[in-house]
């Protein structure tokens, strides 16, 4: 993923990304281990995960280290993969459902595709024809 829509991300979900915010923008990009197409499906994630946060410190009183935060995103056998430290239940029913969802988006271009099981990959066939031309 670009840096530019990292740094989105972490000035968007402060509670959620923390532990992020703590390295160099540098080390960011290995804790996004995909490309720009799966963006709205993290942008998703991070909002529910996020506000679940803002919950537990404002409402519960729980202490931010408690708190579910961003541990890495990554491609896995053609699925999203979001890990959640601290992780709870709505934490893991988030990256569950995207986990489904980019099963059906094309991680480079964000396209919806057919079923990632017919098509064996995370790239829509546009960009599966572009990868193999070498664009």
């Amino acid at each position: 993923m670009t840096l530019q829509l990292i740094r989105e991300l972490v000035a968007r979900y402060p509670l959620f990304l923390r532990k992020l915010r703590a390295r160099t923008e540098y080390e960011w990009r290995w804790q996004f281990l995909c490309e720009d197409g799966w963006f709205d499906l993290l942008d998703t994630a991070c909002i529910g995960i996020e506000s679940e946060c803002r919950y537990a410190l404002e409402k519960q009183g729980q202490s931010i280290p408690n708190l579910p935060y961003f541990a890495g995103a990554m491609r896995t056998h053609w699925e999203l993969v979001l890990k959640v430290r601290n992780s709870t239940e709505n934490s893991r029913c988030v990256t569950e459902i995207v986990r489904s969802a980019a099963h059906s988006i094309c991680e480079r271009c964000g396209a919806h595709t057919s079923d990632y099981s017919v098509r064996r990959s995370s790239f829509c066939e546009d960009c599966t024809q572009r990868r193999s031309d070498g664009r």
